[in-house]
């Protein structure tokens, strides 16, 4: 799974495929300011 938004995050993060959905919905929060 390779999201061109976070790149570098993508990698590290598809290592755990339980922890993808709670580092993407983090970066998520961030992106969008509501951290």
């Amino acid at each position: 799974m390779k999201n061109s938004s976070f790149g570098t995050f993508s990698e590290p993060v598809t290592v755990k495929p339980g922890m993808t959905t709670s580092y993407s919905h983090k970066f998520d929060q961030a992106v969008n300011g509501s951290n």
